[in-house]
């Protein structure tokens, strides 16, 4: 969409245009650099093999209360017992675009939507959109059909936003559009009870915040 600014008299202004080898330092405005979609449900009560059952879902992860699983990514081979189950999926397809990754997540799943409202309501049903912006002044824009998708099934929507630029004051620019090599994402893990910060496992030092929760 073309812009034209005018004086107070209703003259037209014309800018010179930069030249076409002009260096952009910084973007503004725009949609997330990256974007995660996670269909997860967390209760004490939860029974992994339902929620399985009523999303015809296989999760990329899940267990029950009590039950011993794998910590993190399973590398380090430690395991661990919490009071809550949790049962999490994540889309995956690659795009950048929240509404196409959640469109994708319920055309593979099923159409049972009463079955979703009452594990939704009893499990903490919810959508969680993992954003990370290499820059500041991002957007997130969500269709009505995403939105009605979503309320259809009784589920909540998080958006968890992380900042992978520079800090604002420094001197150098937050990131330089095309960089060659753009600083490295921020790995995490995130397995702490429903909703609370990721524990460390003993031994271990804690991680900073990740995209999803690949790693629950």
């Amino acid at each position: 969409m073309a812009t034209r600014f005018f004086d107070r008299d209703g003259n037209e202004l014309h800018t010179p245009k930069p030249a076409p080898d002009t260096p952009i330092l910084l973007q503004v405005g725009g949609s997330f650099d990256e974007v995660r979609v996670t269909l997860s449900f967390c209760s004490t009560s939860l029974d992994r093999s339902e929620v399985s059952a009523i999303t015809a879902l296989c999760p990329t992860k899940a267990w029950n209360a009590h039950e011993r699983h794998l910590h993190g990514n399973g590398r380090g081979g430690i395991t661990r017992e919490v009071d809550f189950g949790k049962w999490y999926y994540i889309v995956d397809l690659n795009s950048n675009d929240p509404n196409e990754l959640i469109e994708h997540l319920f055309a593979a799943a099923s159409k049972d939507l009463a079955g979703w409202r009452s594990l939704a309501q009893r499990n903490d049903g919810r959508v969680t959109i993992g954003g990370h912006l290499d820059n500041w002044n991002r957007e997130l824009d969500l269709s009505p059909i995403v939105l009605k998708m979503l309320a259809d099934r009784g589920l909540a929507l998080t958006i968890d936003v992380y900042f992978d630029g520079e800090e604002s004051g420094d001197t150098e620019p937050a990131q330089q559009v095309g960089a060659a090599n753009p600083p490295p994402r921020p790995q995490r893990t995130a397995e702490g009870s429903c909703g609370n910060p990721p524990e460390a496992a003993p031994g271990s030092s804690s991680t900073s915040p990740i995209r999803g929760s690949e790693d629950l």
